[in-house]
């Protein structure tokens, strides 16, 4: 349950995130595309962790 937590939590923080800096630089913010960068973030932690542990 704690790792749903984290999960959850991490979604929240960087589709935030991703809304800020698009609302201060212009660029169309889409829902979508946040969550595409995050999926892309986990894999590449998962990968990493696969690879070096």
């Amino acid at each position: 349950m704690e790792d749903l937590w984290a999960i959850l939590s991490s979604i929240i923080v960087v589709v935030g995130l991703l809304y800020v800096v698009c609302i201060g630089w212009s660029i169309p913010f889409s829902f979508g595309k946040a969550v595409g960068i995050w999926a892309g973030i986990i894999l590449i932690k998962f990968i990493k962790n696969v690879i070096f542990d």
